[in-house]
């Protein structure tokens, strides 16, 4: 039975596409993404004040843009008699502002879902304890870190062929299930050359300070908008806070949110304790956050690149364990126990390079990285594995996943009780790889 609310919209191809408000599925800063009553298109829909014909012109153009097609929804057709297009339905992803603040109903958390280290919080600050409960829940530290790398190499890549996002936001970044989710970038219409680039939008939040002066979206502020997303989703704030003057202010002259201090500056004179801030989520990235907010945000070629973050990204993420007793995930470097419940550390491999470190509890199978030895690959969805343990028992099994370990006697399967691997070296081509067992 069909909605009262229903929208009919026809495509240039003559197929019909039904949606409602009911469907919103993101809003970026340029329009909105429905879901419709086929269930494998989606729709996107244009709000801004862009005219038709222009619009219509520069769908076309990306429809044949050199995109990385594995990481972004680009448009399919376009529509007749509205601005806006036809997109493939990511129907097993979800938007990634799921994982942020917003995507918190503290009235859904009842009292008994919540945490044991929690409980306390809840009696307190009921809407707090169900945030860091929701944080949990979708994943924890080590999730969010693994997401944010994805992305800085989509957004590395794009900026490699000379092209702009121009309106990063998680309302436009889905992700897909389990551990190590695949990422698709939508809303794919406002990709440009630099060169080319004549507009300058964001969305709310994520607002970039020269575009606010006028200038044009660029790689930079792309930058920037990576810099409030991977802080807003790590610690659950947003980098500035705005003053409680300028709220509901008619003043044209009150302040933008991004004129105010970034909230973990030294010279930070205000008071924010709420999040999850400083070693629990953004420590390890503090010299890019600050580069980003301070140096970086009125002169924008001092903002670190994406290789940078991209390093920085997977260096914290190498570096997380998971607590076996609540299951929120923390920095191994950081810590004696765990911050959250205290709880002793779970029995850990920590395996070391020359380049890198990586550590992660052995409670089921794990996977060393390549990138311990050479650089990050930027257009692979997931990353070459060098070998992988896995605990039977008292034992440890490793397999053998990349064809140069020279170590006589380790093949393709090697299974050893667990002493045997406290200080075992394996060598990579020329690289020494060393592996410990620490309880």
């Amino acid at each position: 039975m069909n909605s009262k609310t229903d929208i009919r919209v026809f495509d240039e191809d003559n197929n019909e596409h039904v949606y409602s408000e009911e469907g919103l599925l993101g809003e970026g800063g340029q329009g909105a993404v429905y879901r419709t009553k086929d269930g494998d298109v989606a729709l996107k829909i244009d709000n801004g004040n862009e005219e038709f014909q222009s619009f219509k012109k520069r769908i076309e153009q990306i429809i044949y843009k050199p995109l990385p097609s594995s990481d972004f929804i680009a448009p399919l057709t376009l529509l007749k008699e509205k601005k806006g297009y036809v997109m493939k339905l990511l129907d097993s992803f979800k938007p990634l502002l799921s994982l942020t603040p917003s995507g918190v109903n503290p009235n859904k958390i009842l009292k008994q879902d919540i945490p044991f280290f929690l409980k306390e919080m809840y009696e307190t600050n009921q809407t707090w304890a169900c945030k860091i409960t929701h944080y949990q829940n979708s994943g924890g530290l080590r999730i969010r870190l693994f997401i944010l790398k994805r992305i800085a190499c989509i957004l590395s890549s794009l900026h490699l062929r000379g092209m702009a996002y121009c309106d990063l936001s998680p309302n436009n970044i889905f992700i897909g299930e389990g551990d190590m989710p695949l990422i698709k970038f939508i809303d794919a219409d406002n990709i440009e050359y630099h060169s080319r680039i004549k507009s300058g939008i964001y969305t709310p939040n994520y607002e970039i300070p020269e575009i606010d002066m006028g200038a044009n979206n660029s790689m930079y502020s792309d930058i920037y908008a990576f810099g409030i997303l991977a802080f807003y989703l790590l610690s659950m704030v947003y980098p500035f806070i705005e003053s409680e003057d300028d709220w509901d202010s008619d003043n044209s002259e009150a302040k933008k949110i991004w004129e105010g201090e970034w909230i973990d500056s030294d010279s930070f004179c205000g008071e924010c304790k709420d999040g999850l801030r400083g070693a629990l989520s953004t420590e390890p990235l503090k010299e890019l956050f600050s580069a980003t907010f301070e140096d970086g945000k009125l002169t924008p070629h001092k903002r670190p690149i994406m290789p940078l973050w991209i390093n920085k990204i997977e260096s914290a993420l190498n570096d997380t364990l998971k607590c076996p007793a609540c299951t929120m995930s923390y920095y191994d470097s950081y810590f004696e126990m765990c911050p959250y419940c205290q709880a002793p550390k779970p029995q850990r491999v920590i395996v070391e390079t020359e380049r890198a470190r990586f550590v992660r509890e052995l409670d089921s199978k794990l996977e060393v990285p390549l990138s311990l030895i050479e650089a990050t690959k930027l257009s692979e969805d997931g990353q070459e594995i060098v070998f992988s343990l896995e605990k039977d028992k008292d034992n440890i099994i490793l397999k053998k996943q990349y064809n140069s370990i020279n170590n006589k006697g380790v093949e393709s399967e090697y299974k050893r009780p667990i002493s045997e691997f406290n200080n075992m070296e394996i060598k990579v081509d020329e690289n020494i790889v060393k592996l410990r067992v620490e309880q």
